[in-house]
């Protein structure tokens, strides 16, 4: 049987069309319910990916922390604004 990803953190190479590559290809292993974790979506190239996702019907919650930490899902992320960080 197949195996699909509950989670997928993100935090590679920042620039050149990187990060929109990476989420591209992590979409073939993630769970229909799972999420996306993008780290430092400040970053113009992150941020393109970031677009990407919520352009694609992802559902999005960003943590202003230092460097922006997004978490993307097709359900909901209403859950996550209820953390402290």
């Amino acid at each position: 049987s197949d195996l699909y990803a509950q989670i997928i953190f993100i935090d590679g190479f920042h620039r050149d069309g990187k990060p929109l590559q990476d989420v591209k290809a992590s979409l073939n292993c993630l769970d229909e319910n799972g999420y996306i974790i993008l780290h430092d979506t400040w970053m113009p190239d992150v941020k393109e990916a970031s677009e990407w996702l919520t352009g694609q019907g992802f559902n999005c919650h960003t943590f202003e922390t230092d460097n922006y930490l997004s978490v993307y899902s097709k359900g909901s992320v209403e859950w996550l604004k209820t953390l402290a960080y």
